[in-house]
């Protein structure tokens, strides 16, 4: 407890240091608010960086174009640019903003996860990762257990009205509604399956499935 508590003193002593330590995944990335200047720059922006994915992935494999253009971050960018497109033409229109808000948020979102995959931060620096060990031994015993949930009960309507929906059992056609999902245990649950021609289990060609995959969610 002594060794807590001299430890503590000088994690706060040192707090002002250590509050400016980087946990972000990429570094400096700005998440734009929604206005007609942002989204043409954004738009302009994604151009560009999807001229150097493809040139990058061009130069990887030289002798694959069909890999380079079947590659995860060739299907992303063009999604990127797309909508980046769309929302552009959409304010140039004077729509609303309060209607593109969403979408570019979405957008900026997407893009954020592409170049944390792309480009992500080299092994942290001692700096950060002693914050998070110091972190972890000062408040780790204040952390709150979680509750071990009951496998062998149904789980009630309020529950399964938070559960996925289209959800079918092994061979059946109809899906199970709410109603019955409540008298469920989540073991049984956990043994249904999604519709046979969901996006995420249909054998497909290779290509941008993505918004196909998000209408069927």
């Amino acid at each position: 407890m002594k060794a807590r508590l001299i430890f503590a003193v000088l994690f706060m002593l040192l707090l002002p240091v250590l509050v400016s330590a980087d946990f972000e995944a990429v570094k400096d990335y700005r998440f734009l608010p929604c206005s007609q200047t942002n989204i043409a720059s954004f738009y302009a922006n994604v151009v560009k960086e999807q001229k150097a994915v493809k040139d990058e992935l061009a130069k990887k494999y030289a002798d694959a174009p069909k890999k380079v253009a079947e590659h995860p971050a060739t299907l992303a960018y063009e999604l990127i640019v797309s909508s980046a497109a769309d929302l552009r033409s959409r304010s140039g229109k004077s729509e609303p903003l309060s209607s593109l808000s969403q979408a570019f948020a979405r957008v900026q979102r997407l893009h954020y996860s592409v170049k944390a995959d792309l480009d992500p931060y080299s092994d942290p620096s001692l700096l950060v990762l002693a914050v998070k060990c110091g972190t972890n031994y000062l408040f780790g015993p204040l952390k709150l257990k979680t509750i071990k949930p009951k496998l062998d009960k149904p789980i009630g309507i309020r529950q399964a009205m938070l559960e996925a929906k289209n959800l079918f059992k092994p061979g059946q056609k109809d899906p199970i509604g709410p109603e019955k999902l409540a008298l469920m245990t989540p073991i049984e649950i956990s043994r249904l399956e999604p519709a046979p021609d969901h996006a995420a289990i249909r054998p497909v060609k290779p290509g941008n499935h993505y918004q196909k995959f998000e209408k069927d969610l």
